[in-house]
């Protein structure tokens, strides 16, 4: 299969998981994702892959996603303790390989971490925790100068963002 035909598949399976709201900002997070990995010399197809599938579980019920949690060995279980808004990532990180064949592990990384961030970002998670935040739809104080940011430095821009949120 050819990368045209992967990434259609991809948005096939993505767009069923969400509303059309949600979709048209999966589209924007790719865009801006593409975007930032070719200015920062990212690969964009690891970036391309984890944009379309960050938020593939979101609209999951709560209870599909409380069991994929209960049966991870990766994902700590303090996890649902956390607001349930936070699951999806984790949970995304692992259905993905089943579901969408996906098994490279920077990717499946790059899911888990986009709504949190951690300690130790790759460059590749960086580019989707920022996509995440600076997709051209995203309007809140303070974005601009996110994206003003990340016109030059990955680093100071997620570093804006964390202390933003």
């Amino acid at each position: 299969m050819g990368h045209d035909e992967m990434i259609d598949g991809l948005l096939v399976k993505t767009r069923e998981q969400m509303n059309e709201k949600r979709f048209q900002h999966t589209l924007a997070v790719r865009e801006t994702a593409l975007e930032l990995a070719q200015r920062f010399q990212v690969d964009p197809v690891q970036a391309e892959v984890a944009a379309i599938l960050h938020d593939y579980c979101k609209y999951w019920p709560r209870e599909r996603m409380e069991a994929v949690i209960r049966q991870s060995e990766r994902t700590p279980q303090t996890l649902l303790t956390e607001p349930v808004a936070l699951w999806h990532a984790h949970v995304a990180a692992e259905v993905l390989p089943q579901e969408c064949n996906i098994d490279d592990e920077a990717v499946l990384m790059a899911i888990r971490y986009h709504t949190t961030g951690r300690l130790g970002m790759t460059p590749l998670e960086q580019v989707i925790f920022l996509a995440d935040y600076i997709e051209p739809h995203r309007d809140f104080t303070g974005v601009e100068k996110v994206r003003q940011l990340a016109q030059f430095s990955l680093e100071k821009a997620v570093f804006a963002t964390l202390k933003q949120t």
